[in-house]
């Protein structure tokens, strides 16, 4: 006799972001030149307040495009905003533990990870 028991298979659901949370953009490197280059002042930090991503530039760098990615789907959303003001604020509703990627219209690109998690 083979006994079977049936139930609800058991998921853990995503936990949203629910603190604030700040974090400093990394510059993505670019490809080597022949010559040194100057370290940069540009800090670009990014604050999420429970439904918006606030931006932060020491220097300002015009248009950015910014793709952010769901770490658990790889969904991914685009938004463009403004940084000639050097701050931003981004709706982006709920989100999750996601990868962000920024584009500025100078040709920088950099990234950062928000988690659920705190560190």
């Amino acid at each position: 006799m083979v006994l079977c028991a049936m139930g609800q298979p058991t998921q853990t659901k995503p936990t949203p972001i629910q603190q604030k949370e700040r974090i400093l953009l990394k510059p993505q490197k670019s490809e080597p030149t022949q010559r040194p280059k100057a370290p940069s002042r540009q800090l670009v930090s990014c604050e999420y307040d429970g439904e918006n991503l606030l931006f932060e530039f020491e220097l300002p760098e015009g248009m950015c495009e910014l793709v952010l990615t769901d770490v658990l789907t790889a969904q991914t959303t685009a938004y463009v905003f403004d940084s000639s003001t050097c701050n931003a604020a981004v709706y982006v509703g709920e989100i999750y533990e996601s990868t962000l990627t920024l584009t500025t219209s100078l040709g920088n690109v950099y990234s950062g990870t928000l988690s659920s998690t705190p560190k």
